[in-house]
């Protein structure tokens, strides 16, 4: 999965349990990997401010759907 990810140019960043393997990260990599819950949080609240729960999508047109019809229904 990880190469796939990189022939199309996406950096998979996790980080190192204890039976993993180390692997030499880069810096920039390392301070985002610490900041992820920041990330998280700022992502999070457009969510949480319009009220929207969580559903899992299989297909980007199915969460614009849904996310259209919750803001229809708050319009009302």
């Amino acid at each position: 999965m990880e190469r796939e990810l990189a022939n199309k140019g996406v950096t998979l960043i996790t980080g190192v349990n204890k039976y993993m393997k180390p692997k030499v990260m880069k810096l920039w990599d390392r301070l985002i990997l610490r900041k992820r819950l920041i990330i998280k949080t700022v992502f999070d609240q457009p969510k949480n401010i319009s009220k929207i729960e969580h559903s899992r999508h299989r297909r980007c047109i199915s969460f614009m759907v849904n996310l259209l019809a919750r803001l229809i229904a708050d319009s009302f």
